[in-house]
């Protein structure tokens, strides 16, 4: 069990995040649903520090507590071994090839060198189905393909929860099939998994649990069944109402 406690977040003086608590269990599947704006991406990359909450904390199942109001240094990366990103925009390295982007994760967080590295890279390319893409860099791969390598270079360290942040948004349509599907095969393989995201349908097949948040609070949580056929808010009615009809 992951626990997050009352996480803040303020940009100057518009308040993002107003005390958002959250149990993730082992191997658990929780999509994020809810109206743009209202914090899902920021809560995310605040779970990885990628934006720094003024107050919160994160229990992993190991017991190592940290404390978002006094986190820094060498705390930041072992937050970070804990947990991966999955991007929107890839965020891959232009520069790097696409086997260099997944082994530089695997050498600044884990730490790892030599053949060690190189026969986990070829591991993750077979299971991405892109084992002839090693060399190719960014540009030469369509955003599918920079998505998989994305997500390849997230499981590189065997994270205890990887976190995807609109994982489809970037790609066209026939291209989101592919990376649903990686990700569903994450899912059977029991990988604890954080998805921010708006493909409802996926969300209602994929998840063990929903949580709708809007103004920054989960608004409500539960069973995707619960939530999409028969939530308690009309709020959440009515967002699903609109995004059925769009």
């Amino acid at each position: 069990m992951i626990k997050i406690r009352d996480i803040r977040k303020s940009f100057g003086s518009l308040e993002v995040l107003r005390g958002i608590d959250l149990d993730v269990g082992a191997g658990e599947v929780i999509s994020i649903i809810g109206p743009s704006g209202t914090g899902k991406s920021t809560f995310l990359r605040c779970v990885n520090y990628l934006e720094e909450p003024e107050e919160g904390t994160i229990v992993f199942d190991d017991g190592k507590v940290f404390d978002f109001s006094q986190l820094g240094g060498e705390l930041v990366y072992e937050l970070r071994s804990h947990s991966s990103m999955v991007f929107q925009n890839f965020s891959l390295f232009a520069n790097l090839t696409a086997g260099e982007n997944i082994a530089l994760h695997l050498r600044k967080v884990k730490k790892w060198r030599g053949d060690e590295v190189e026969e986990r890279v070829a591991g993750l390319l077979r299971t991405m189905g892109l084992e002839d893409k090693r060399d190719n860099y960014p540009r030469q791969l369509s955003g599918g393909q920079q998505q998989r390598i994305a997500i390849a270079r997230a499981m590189a360290i065997e994270p205890e929860i990887m976190l995807f942040d609109e994982p489809t948004s970037s790609l066209d349509p026939e291209l989101v099939k592919y990376v649903l599907g990686v990700i569903r095969k994450l899912a059977e393989g029991n990988q604890t998994m954080l998805i921010v995201t708006h493909e409802m349908k996926f969300a209602q097949e994929v998840s063990d649990r929903v949580v709708f948040m809007e103004g920054g609070r989960i608004l409500e949580e539960g069973d995707p069944k619960d939530i999409f056929e028969r939530p308690r808010h009309d709020r959440i009615k009515e967002f699903l109402d609109l995004v059925r009809e769009s």
